[in-house]
């Protein structure tokens, strides 16, 4: 006969046998806590701080309205007959209201002073009723953060009472207590030295975390300052929300809750959304992160947009916005790891402290809700603290080791910037070097001619005196043209980095450049069209690097004109008012191909050129450029010419 299908057989033949028998001790091992019979005995003084969470039973929850602390603690002391519920240290998110029923007994002749406290305020309100051995009603305390200051016993720890027990007596304690987030019962009865000693600790602490924060926050405003990168504006604003997240949630709460209007209440769960937005920024700007070319860097701005409607929300509709922050950090928090990784995997050694920075936090808040809500134990909030702290520092310390990097890398680029335009300066001097030769072997002829001439007139009766002076005049003229031509040689080659500013003449300067080029413009039959305005302005700047500006852009003009049969170089020099300043502007304009549109934008970039490999840097427009603003001018390209122009401006200097 086929058995019937298990499937079919329902609960109560699976209880039959050896399987009901283990399912019913492991109901009554997992249920047998859960109820007592009377409340515990009474804890005992002892001469120093105890745990006093084993001394409280928890009323059973009931339906029906919590009766008067009198009435609850008579049917207790009365029969005895009340339920209770299994005491655990923590009870977990929970909106409830829990009755707490203890008793303290002082063996000793003299009266005890205690503190019956929670270590870290998680109840909202707790009400505590102080009863005589008798049953009267000794005193009653409100503690919480809804708890007004003037009627709470303990400033500083939100839920607690001081207690005076007297010799041989007895006292017992009822605490009615409501919570919107963590319900605790971890209890500690302490010498009143101890407490002190802890209330020291608690204000040393916030008191390390807040002057800690204020430090790093002028230290990283005067980098700023200082360097001008915005990552350290990312990091400061972080600071601030992160520093007014933990204000808010800890004297916020303690001194001013109660005193602000309703709408303000939730300015605690708002601050944590736009310490959300100041880290978005932070990690884009810290890694390196393009929202144009980096997908992480749109998601991570992106969040940041949701996180300020969150936070605006919060004030207006909390109970809406407010569960979506924890997640919105959460992923605030797992997208800047990522970027962190990727960072890593490329060699950045800076974004180990970010991810490190980001990993404390993790682990503290992981610690401390996975303590509290899933293994019941106490895990302080300190420890939030304790590693937002860390994080701000971290973050200081690899903002500090970002910039030693970046130092690195700017000095190796100078160092290799130098050596190409070195190069460059060598490949054109070596280019010059014939026109140079001839240049100079021209005025040499004519002073050896003149020469020769004074010394036949010398032999001569009578001298004619006239003759020799003019023909020595002549000389001179050619040897001041040598001169002319070695010292603009030499001014180029000069490197300018650590000369003087003076003050030049900008018509001296193109002359001199000039005297460089004169024999290509001549080889390559190019036609100098020169329109000069005035010969005397002057500005300020280190002669040889302003000749070294000018002589690229002739540079530039003539490799330009190399291929086409039209070739025309002009030069205009003049003065004009721009922006209500007098400029001296020089604007070189050649006949070459031009510039093609899609690549305008890019000529002053370093190593950006149109040359063939091998011909060119790319670094002399750049460098130009850098030149020309260390002296507050401008060299720009004007694309609105019908040819190639470019156009150096430079402060002039008015008078003489």
């Amino acid at each position: 006969m086929a058995s019937k299908p298990i499937g079919s057989q329902g609960l109560i033949p699976v209880l039959d046998g050896w399987y009901g028998v283990l399912l019913i001790l492991a109901g009554l091992i997992l249920f047998m806590p859960m109820s007592f019979g009377q409340a515990r005995p009474p804890l005992t003084l002892q001469n120093h701080s105890q745990d006093a969470s084993d001394a409280f039973v928890v009323l059973k929850e009931s339906k029906r309205t919590p009766p008067s602390a009198a009435e609850l603690l008579s049917d207790i002391l009365n029969d005895g007959t009340m339920e209770w519920k299994a005491n655990q240290k923590s009870w977990g998110y929970s909106a409830a209201t829990l009755w707490l029923y203890g008793s303290f007994f002082n063996p000793s002749d003299q009266t005890q002073e205690r503190v019956l406290a929670l270590p870290y305020a998680s109840p909202t309100v707790a009400d505590f009723f102080v009863f005589d051995q008798a049953g009267v009603l000794l005193k009653k305390v409100r503690a919480g953060t809804f708890a007004p200051l003037e009627e709470r016993e303990l400033k500083l720890n939100l839920i607690g009472i001081r207690l005076n027990l007297p010799p041989q007596e007895r006292v017992h304690v009822l605490i009615r207590q409501h919570s919107n987030s963590l319900l605790d019962t971890h209890y500690s009865l302490r010498l009143v030295t101890d407490h002190q000693r802890l209330e020291w600790i608690y204000l040393a602490a916030y008191g390390l975390y807040f002057g800690l924060a204020l430090a790093l926050f002028f230290h990283n405003l005067s980098l700023y300052v200082s360097v001008r990168d915005n990552v350290y504006l990312a990091y400061l604003f972080f600071v601030l929300c992160l520093s007014s997240a933990m204000l808010f949630s800890s004297a916020y709460y303690s001194l001013f809750w109660y005193r602000t209007p309703v709408w303000l209440h939730n300015a605690p769960y708002a601050t944590p959304a736009f310490s959300n937005i100041g880290a978005a920024a932070f990690f884009c700007q810290f890694l390196y992160l393009n929202p144009r070319t980096s997908w992480l860097a749109r998601c991570l701005y992106a969040l940041a947009g949701i996180s300020l409607l969150s936070a605006l929300g919060t004030f207006a509709l909390p109970h809406v916005f407010m569960p979506w922050n924890p997640f919105l950090n959460t992923a605030t928090v797992m997208l800047g790891m990522w970027g962190c990784i990727v960072k890593i995997a490329q060699k950045e050694r800076y974004a180990w402290f970010l991810f490190i920075a980001l990993l404390c936090p993790i682990l503290s808040v992981s610690a401390y809700y996975l303590g509290n809500y899933l293994f019941r134990m106490t895990v302080p909030s300190d420890i939030m603290s304790l590693s937002f702290g860390l994080e701000m520092i971290l973050m200081s310390a690899g903002l500090s080791h970002r910039i030693y990097v970046l130092r690195q890398r700017q000095y190796q680029w100078e160092v290799q910037q130098d050596a190409l335009i070195h190069q460059s300066k060598m490949r054109a001097l070596s280019e010059m070097a014939s026109g140079m030769a001839h240049e100079i072997n021209n005025p040499l002829m004519i002073i050896g001619g003149y020469a020769d001439i004074i010394e036949r007139l010398l032999g001569r009766e009578p001298l004619d005196i006239q003759r020799i002076r003019e023909n020595t005049r002549k000389i001179s003229t050619s040897v001041d043209r040598i001169a002319y031509i070695v010292n603009a040689l030499r001014s180029f080659a000069q490197p300018g980095s650590d000369l003087p500013v003076e003050k030049v003449s900008l018509y001296e300067m193109l002359q001199q450049a000039l005297a460089l080029y004169e024999t290509q413009i001549r080889n390559n039959r190019i036609q100098l069209q020169m329109e000069i305005e005035g010969d005397s302005f002057q500005t300020y700047g280190v002669p040889s690097q302003l000749i070294q500006v000018i002589s690229s852009l002739l540079d530039n003009a003539i490799t330009a004109m190399r291929d086409v049969p039209r070739k025309v170089l002009r030069v205009h020099l003049m003065s004009r008012s721009v922006d209500s300043q007098r400029k001296v502007i020089l604007m070189i304009q050649d006949s070459g191909p031009g510039i093609p549109r899609e690549l305008q934008a890019k000529i002053f970039r370093p190593f950006f050129t149109t040359r063939p490999v091998g011909e060119g840097t790319g670094l002399s427009l750049s460098r130009a450029r850098n030149l020309v603003k260390a002296f507050n001018g401008q060299l720009s390209y004007d694309a609105n010419a019908e040819e190639t122009r470019f156009i150096l401006e430079l402060p002039l200097i008015e008078g003489p």
